[in-house]
């Protein structure tokens, strides 16, 4: 099984080993994912082409995320101490698709409004690289339902497992 990395025009790494190399300001990638292996194998490539940034991997899965900003820095009280210009950390987050799909009738999710109101803090403020993982069910979701946060979003990649017979 091989993996592959779905960009147009690129289907390659070239484009995120440019856009990552030596970044002073913070970053925002989506990234989707069509099976659990496909996410598992891309964040351990990034973690082999990638290795001068400190890497954390948090999944949100069993958890009511509403505001993508205070979770993450509750998650990482050490982006608070880091100095602006000077990223080391990238962060791959995944699991927001319970948060989404957890709608209750009496007090139904906040997570994709909140997006939308608080889209210059996630890119602006936080002083990491931020790669969120999500089934396509979900990136759908997030083009639809948080245009604000979308029109944000600098980075989109798509990795996909290929199976090739031997």
């Amino acid at each position: 099984m091989d993996l592959k990395i779905n960009k147009y025009p690129t289907e390659d790494w070239k484009e995120p080993e440019y856009i990552l190399a030596d970044r002073q300001k913070p970053a925002l990638l989506v990234c989707g994912f069509d099976t659990p292996t496909s996410k598992e194998r891309a964040i351990a490539d990034f973690k082999t082409k990638f290795p001068k940034y400190t890497q954390h991997e948090i999944d949100s899965t069993g958890e009511r995320v509403v505001s993508l900003f205070r979770y993450l820095k509750e998650k990482l009280p050490e982006l608070a101490k880091v100095e602006t210009g000077n990223i080391q950390h990238l962060i791959h987050l995944s699991g927001l698709e319970y948060s989404l799909m957890a709608e209750d009738p009496v007090s139904p999710g906040q997570l994709l409004p909140e997006l939308n109101f608080e889209r210059e803090l996630v890119f602006r403020d936080l002083p990491c690289i931020l790669v969120i993982w999500v089934n396509q069910y979900t990136l759908k979701r997030l083009k639809k339902e948080a245009p604000d946060f979308w029109d944000w979003v600098q980075y989109q990649y798509s990795f996909t497992s290929t199976y090739t017979s031997n």
